[in-house]
């Protein structure tokens, strides 16, 4: 089901519908909506200014079958605090004055958030999520981002989208000194960026994105344009018994495990570029093959794979 009511101003609105299991609300005006009629709500969708924190604690409580729930665009929220058993995914997009984000939701497979810095965040999810997705601010990574990131470190996928380009997934040189990695436990990680990353660049860009999380099996990194097709570079790795040759790496120093360094046996890169010309992909071959030889202590295998060169 799916309502919109634009032209609705300071007016009341119960719904009583029993057997209404999705409901889409779109309403830009201070509008009041009575969902509690609506027991047997599984998910929810909702769009516009008029919902404040008082309302939402409230529906939440009453409607305890919410599996799925979104929030977008909801500028009176300053404070989410939800508590459910049965709430499965959730998706907070620009809410953009919020201070405070707290769930306990045991249950909880998805998650997404697109909003500010800065606000007090905590999840408790026992289950491991299947994805988390955290829509990057276009600025560079900052303490608050490798916090947020640390929250969601038992994600299967973890999946950090608008970046414009490589120099904005940089991680500061005194956050790595000083910080462990965020996501040791994801095991895919996924980028998506706005701008092409080319030649010597991308063994930064790596480096970068194997410091958040250490040891994936899969790292999948997306240049998207508004044409098509997409062009993507994959990495498949597979490890063996870390070899530590050192007592206490610097490079892992902060982490329960050591590192992909110590345990990084095979790299397969399926590098897919319409946008690139065979004499970048000739150097991003030599760059990435340079870069995992010197920095894995036992690779034993480096596979680069092209297609869809234009």
């Amino acid at each position: 089901m799916t309502m919109f009511h634009s032209k609705l101003w300071k007016q009341n609105v119960e719904l009583e519908a029993s057997n209404l299991y999705s409901a889409n609300i779109r309403q830009g005006s201070e509008c009041k909506f009575n969902l509690v009629p609506c027991k047997n709500l599984k998910k929810l969708e909702l769009v516009g200014q008029w919902i404040t924190d008082e309302w939402l604690r409230y529906h939440i409580s009453e409607l305890p079958l919410i599996e799925d729930l979104t929030l977008m665009g909801c500028l009176k929220l300053e404070r989410i605090k939800i508590s459910s058993h049965r709430l499965k995914e959730l998706y907070l997009f620009q809410c953009r004055n919020l201070v405070e984000v707290e769930i306990d939701a045991p249950k909880l497979c998805n998650f997404s958030y697109s909003g500010r810095r800065g606000l007090s965040f905590s999840l408790n999810a026992l289950a491991y999520l299947s994805e988390a997705i955290y829509q990057m601010p276009n600025k560079t990574i900052n303490i608050w981002d490798v916090e947020f990131l640390a929250k969601l470190s038992n994600s299967k996928l973890l999946y950090l989208s608008s970046f414009c380009a490589d120099k904005d997934v940089v991680i500061p040189k005194e956050l790595r000194e000083t910080v462990p990695s965020p996501s040791p436990n994801v095991k895919q990680l996924k980028v998506k960026m706005s701008m092409a990353f080319i030649g010597h660049e991308i063994a930064k860009l790596v480096d970068n994105l194997l410091w958040i999380a250490p040891l994936p099996e899969v790292l999948l990194i997306l240049y998207e344009i508004y044409k098509k097709p997409t062009d993507s570079i994959s990495f498949k790795f597979s490890y063996k018994k870390p070899i530590l040759i050192e007592e206490n790496p610097s490079c892992c120093k902060l982490l329960p495990v050591p590192c992909w360094r110590h345990c990084l046996k095979t790299v397969t890169i399926e590098n897919i570029r319409y946008s690139a010309d065979e004499e970048t992909l000739k150097v991003e071959k030599e760059t990435l093959e340079k870069y995992f030889y010197e920095n894995a202590k036992c690779l034993e295998s480096f596979q680069f794979l092209c297609g869809g060169v234009s």
